[in-house]
């Protein structure tokens, strides 16, 4: 769900033209891609991979992602870009992005929607791939909701003991979205270079749902 900031995104809006105002994130986020091509879809998905590897990492943060991290990205992938231009439009022109943390050293941002800005990112890696298998697997990922499902299991993980409420809902995700998860890694074993940093993710649900589990021993 689209988060509701509306004083800030409404500053945002107001310095943007009407037209931009009226789209939905997913549309700015079309938008932005459309307009800054290549240079512009690389940068968001700096920042997607840089948040996902932060979800992983579990540890305490400033945002959903930081403007050191979105650069060493781009470098991994041998982009020789600085990103703070497109970064600053993709919160002031586009209200994609939203400063959470700012210091003479760091900056974070987070996303207004960042279910819809994976979703659209999603989509456009959907045009380049061909096989009808790598779009199923892509597709039934993104329907799991991975960022959900460890944000949870982490809540369950500080827990000294779980109440039954608690072993109960670890139940449910066991047996359905955890168990899909399995199955979904090893469909992933067939394209080992796309999915490298989903598999991951979902080592890292499987790995959280076992320590879980060992709490009710």
């Amino acid at each position: 769900m689209e988060r509701e900031r509306p004083s800030k995104l409404q500053d945002v809006l107001g310095e943007a033209s009407v037209t931009l105002s009226l789209r939905s994130v997913g549309d700015r986020v079309k938008l932005f891609i459309g307009e800054h091509g290549e240079k512009g879809e690389l940068v968001l998905k700096a920042a997607l991979e840089r948040a996902q590897e932060l979800d992983l990492e579990g540890r305490p943060k400033l945002g959903d992602f930081d403007f050191k991290g979105v650069k060493r990205k781009l470098l991994e992938w041998g982009v020789r870009y600085n990103p703070s231009q497109l970064l600053r439009k993709l919160e002031r022109e586009y209200a994609v992005i939203e400063t959470s943390y700012r210091s003479t050293t760091q900056h974070w941002w987070i996303f207004y929607d960042r279910d819809e800005v994976e979703r659209v990112i999603g989509s456009e890696r959907l045009h380049e791939a061909s096989d009808f298998e790598f779009k199923l697997v892509l597709a039934q990922y993104n329907v799991l909701r991975p960022a959900r499902l460890l944000s949870e299991l982490r809540s369950l993980s500080t827990k000294k003991a779980l109440t039954p409420r608690d072993v109960e809902r670890l139940r449910l995700l066991l047996f359905n979205e955890i168990e899909e998860a399995v199955k979904l890694a090893r469909k992933m074993e067939a394209f080992p270079e796309q999915f490298k940093r989903e598999r991951e993710v979902l080592a890292k649900i499987i790995e959280l749902a076992y320590s879980v589990s060992k709490k009710i021993l």
